[in-house]
């Protein structure tokens, strides 16, 4: 019966597969593991060194397990494995004796033999020609090694985490002017190194750029082809560092952060959240072809006046409706959006608030998830859940625009094993299928539903080829 799959198929549902099931799909037939075999290797996991919590710091591993994972890192480099190899991951191996990894650990152990694993790896990373993504946590970058990352480097997606360049890092930089870059995620660095790194390949082929700066006067600005950007602004700098945002006048995908946690209103002038510096708004949107915009709200009046823009997702920036609505308002926010994403606080947001703002100011709205902002202790309390939970799930589908092709609600609090709390028992009055009826009434055209509540999880979605009914779950926790 498996000979009848067509092998089109099989091809589409292997990428989903995990290890164990890909071999066994692969012993199923000579045919499966014909289809099978470029899976099989396209993923190759390193940890070339062990945290050594005693000294915090990492090390390397024991002698035998070293030799285990040269021999693994040979296996897949050899002329036939080489070729479909595609992701490369390496990171510190997690200890499974301690919860989790020390993820700011980026000091080496002194002794010999530290780097012996890595270096075997980053040695032959020119036979993997296939190589489209390449991921490092924790990683030293000898000048060898990004000599062999270059010879590899033509559109590549490269993601570095607490990486740095272990000697003559500022040697590095004549070295790769080949290097062509697709995609380059720099988070957890020193900026001078980020710079370096930014430097070494030819900007021009750059279509995604993630970096972890608080200035963006290290960032070179001849980016083309540039589509995706993503930063952390300096609160400090934003008079400055927001005209120079001008320059990537390509960008149709941008999310920003700010981690400081100081008071950036100060920054723009200290008069208020929705007035910035008459500098500022004066100054012409930076990206005029913006299309998906992620960040607080506080900057919104700059970047919303693109035209094209339809997706805007608020970051983590708690509000109530009527606050989202007013600052929407003033930032004169095109009415024509068609993804949206919210984090409420419930406490101060009525569902005739909600309506208000989503049926007047986003019309025709396909995509919407909504992130309630309820602390544990909230959910625990029966008034609370009785003046703000219920009413909310009770009576959210009275809200939603009929254009909804898309609804999600999430929130950690509402996890079923969320820290082991159990909700108030006024809670168990939401009743998940009445939602759930109530919801498609409103939404004729809903494709999908994503609901999770006090004590329930609600799944909904119809098949896009069949036209029916595909999941319809409804799960009781015991939160």
């Amino acid at each position: 019966m498996a000979d009848q799959i067509p092998s089109e198929l099989v091809l589409e549902i292997l990428p989903f597969l995990p290890w164990d099931s890909l071999i066994n799909t692969a012993s199923t037939s000579r045919r499966f593991r014909a289809l099978s075999r470029s899976f099989l290797f396209a993923h190759l996991d390193v940890r070339p060194y062990v945290i050594d919590y005693m000294q915090n710091c990492l090390a390397a591993p024991p002698a035998k397990k070293a030799r285990a994972i040269q021999e693994k890192i040979a296996f897949f480099a050899s002329p036939f494995i080489a070729p479909l190899v595609r992701s490369l991951n390496i990171s510190a191996e997690e200890d499974s004796s301690k919860r989790g990894i020390i993820t700011h650990i980026i000091e080496f152990s002194a002794l010999d033999g530290t780097h012996v694993v890595l270096d075997y790896l980053l040695e032959r990373l020119s036979s993997f020609v296939s190589l489209k993504k390449f991921i490092a946590a924790q990683v030293g970058f000898t000048l060898p090694a990004m000599h062999h990352l270059s010879q590899i480097a033509n559109g590549l997606s490269l993601r570095l985490f607490s990486c740095y360049l272990r000697s003559g890092s500022r040697a590095y930089s004549p070295l790769f002017e080949s290097m062509k870059l697709k995609k380059l995620e720099i988070d957890n660095a020193p900026s001078t190194e980020a710079a370096i790194w930014f430097h070494m390949m030819q900007a021009e082929h750059l279509e995604k750029l993630v970096f972890d700066f608080k200035d963006l006067k290290h960032v070179h600005f001849l980016l083309p082809n540039l589509r995706v950007l993503s930063l952390d602004l300096n609160p400090h700098c934003l008079a400055v560092d927001v005209p120079r945002l001008a320059q990537f006048s390509t960008i149709e995908v941008f999310s920003f952060y700010f981690k400081s946690n100081l008071d950036i209103f100060a920054i723009l002038g200290g008069v208020g959240p929705m007035n910035p510096t008459p500098a500022l708004l004066a100054s012409p949107t930076p990206f005029p072809n913006l299309v998906d915009l992620t960040g607080p709200t506080e900057l919104l009046p700059i970047f919303s006046r693109a035209s094209t823009l339809r997706h805007l997702d608020t970051g983590r920036d708690p509000k109530s409706a009527r606050e989202f609505s007013a600052i929407f308002r003033r930032a004169k926010l095109a009415t024509n959006l068609t993804r949206l994403t919210l984090e409420l606080i419930l406490a101060k947001t009525p569902v005739a608030d909600l309506h208000a703002l989503l049926n007047t100011q986003f019309p025709v709205l396909e995509q919407l998830v909504l992130l309630p902002a309820v602390s544990y202790v909230e959910v625990q309390s029966p008034a609370t859940v009785r003046k703000t939970i219920i009413p909310f799930y009770s009576f959210i589908s009275n809200a939603l625009p009929r254009s909804l092709l898309l609804l999600e609600i999430t929130a950690e609090v509402f996890h079923p094993k969320a820290d082991g709390k159990r909700p108030a028992a006024d809670a168990h009055a939401i009743v998940p299928q009445i939602l759930r009826d109530s919801v498609l009434k409103k939404c004729p055209k809903l494709k999908r539903m994503n609901v999770e509540g006090p004590g329930f999880a609600l799944i909904w979605e119809t098949d896009v080829y069949a036209g029916v009914l595909e999941t319809n779950k409804i799960e009781r926790g015991t939160t």
